[in-house]
């Protein structure tokens, strides 16, 4: 097994374990395997899918990709912030939802577009948000 995916594997582990990236399971990982904790770090916040906080019992993903942008994500981030209290990149008080930007989807012809769970959502309005909210519910 290749180095780093000895390393992604353990950040997963440690990940499932904890609900997130603790800095103990860096230290603890960079340790085992010789590496300093700066490295694991590193791949840590490169990653989407490795978290350094704990995060909501739902994730909701948000395309940052330009076309995005132009098809009106700005205008569906406003709604979830405004409807949650919360900014991107936050969770909600009660650990329910987290709000988050993610990289292209590679679905452009359908922007804006969320992935909520997991399952991604096309051509996304502001006026969705309120139902996608209350589906999580």
């Amino acid at each position: 097994m290749t180095e780093n995916k000895i390393l992604l594997t353990r950040l997963h582990k440690a990940q499932e374990r904890d609900g997130y990236v603790t800095q103990a399971a860096i230290d603890e990982i960079a340790g085992q395997l010789g590496v300093p904790a700066a490295e694991v770090y590193q791949t840590v916040s490169f990653y989407s899918m490795l978290y350094l906080k704990p995060q909501g019992k739902h994730l909701i993903q948000i395309c940052e990709s330009a076309p995005c942008h132009i098809a009106g994500a700005q205008a569906v981030i406003a709604a979830m912030e405004s409807q949650l209290g919360i900014r991107m990149g936050e969770t909600t008080g009660d650990s329910h939802i987290t709000l988050q930007y993610i990289q292209c989807c590679g679905q452009c012809q359908d922007a804006p577009v969320l992935v909520v769970d997991g399952e991604l959502m096309k051509c996304v309005e502001a006026g969705q948000v309120a139902e996608i909210l209350e589906r999580l519910k």
